[in-house]
């Protein structure tokens, strides 16, 4: 298969991570942060970061916001790569959720040789 002469494989092409992690219990209620990260170009030892930002599931008739930066790229053994981040919502009804998350392995990449 011959590779294509418009992409530029020195630079690993544009990506995204999945994530989805549950908040901290406060006040006797949790919530879900879901989503995919905004896409960035990047490799598994480069120090690209993605943001993060979105709305929590609704409990206890309210919702959270969050809007943050992943940490740098953590390499897979068997390919890929991860990104970890953590920090908290923003406040509602004085409250916070505090959260840590672990994203999945980079989607969108052309799979090599392409």
């Amino acid at each position: 298969m011959r590779k294509r002469p418009d992409v530029d494989w020195s630079k690993r092409p544009s990506h995204a991570h999945y994530f989805r992690t549950r908040a901290k219990e406060i006040d006797g209620h949790i919530h879900v942060l879901e989503g995919y990260s905004f896409p960035n170009n990047g490799s598994n030892t480069d120090d690209h970061t993605h943001r993060i930002e979105g709305l929590t599931t609704i409990d206890k008739d309210h919702q959270h916001v969050f809007n943050l930066r992943t940490g740098p790229p953590i390499p897979i053994p068997t390919g890929g790569h991860y990104h970890i981040f953590y920090g908290e919502t923003r406040e509602k009804d004085e409250h916070r959720h505090y959260f840590y998350c672990r994203t999945g392995n980079g989607l969108g990449y052309f799979p090599e040789g392409f």
